[in-house]
């Protein structure tokens, strides 16, 4: 199985993996392949636009020269000769520099994917890989470069309300937690200090409230927590070789 060949101890800047779709892939019962097809896509175009390194050119030249006779197609290429992988050590710095923010978590690569080739589906796994397809890609990735270079920030989707909250979980959940010592410590102190009469008629009401206050501020930042936990979890995988 070919390896990579890391030379830095720091996280890959550009790095899709295809085993990341096989499970979805497999649900929708197509065939694994389609799991690195828009990889193929995208590796294909790096390479056609000379944004593969020098090394990726030396080490898998026989390959590439069976795919430009045809003996080989560029998904089989990825899935057999690659383990299904894409990382920074295949491309150029500029090619890496393009994909990691095109590429990226909020780069706009799967939204032009979709409306290119997508016709419609569902689902983009779905789209086969083919030359018609292909062209239209290609047309997409070559305006996307262009606009790039002249501004990198073009490629990025914006920062939405929804994005902000998800990369702020953890400060979140600390909010409503550190919001839920504090109604402790306020309502304790006012429920033990209330005349006898009050606190007869509030025992049970009183510290019900208590109870719901604390599990609608605390349940929700534990949730956060989590989610937060996980969110990490996934990034922590997604740029492990």
């Amino acid at each position: 199985m070919w390896k990579f060949k890391r030379t830095k101890a720091e996280p890959p800047k550009l790095v899709d993996k295809a085993k990341w779709q096989l499970e979805e892939v497999g649900q929708l019962g197509l065939p694994e392949e389609h799991a690195g097809h828009h990889i193929a896509y995208f590796l294909r175009w790096l390479e056609e636009r000379g944004l593969v390194s020098d090394w990726f050119r030396e080490e898998k030249a026989e390959e590439l020269a069976a795919i430009r006779e045809g003996r080989l197609s560029w998904p089989k290429f990825l899935m057999e000769f690659l383990d299904g992988c894409l990382t920074d050590e295949m491309v150029t710095a500029e090619g890496n520099a393009f994909g990691a923010a095109y590429y990226g978590e909020r780069g706009r690569f799967w939204n032009d994917y979709g409306s290119a080739v997508s016709n419609g589906k569902q689902n983009v796994l779905c789209v086969p890989f083919t030359e018609e397809n292909y062209a239209k890609l290609r047309t997409v990735f070559d305006r996307r470069l262009g606009e790039w270079r002249a501004n990198p920030a073009s490629v990025v989707r914006p920062l939405t309300m929804h994005k902000m909250i998800e990369a702020s979980y953890f400060g979140l959940s600390a909010v409503l937690m550190f919001g839920g010592f504090l109604a402790v410590v306020a309502a304790v102190p006012l429920q033990l200090f209330l005349s006898p009469a009050a606190s007869a008629r509030l025992s049970y009401w009183g510290w019900a409230s208590i109870v719901a206050g604390l599990s609608i501020v605390l349940v929700p930042g534990f949730l956060l927590m989590y989610l937060d936990w996980k969110r990490k979890r996934r990034l922590r995988k997604r740029n492990t070789p």
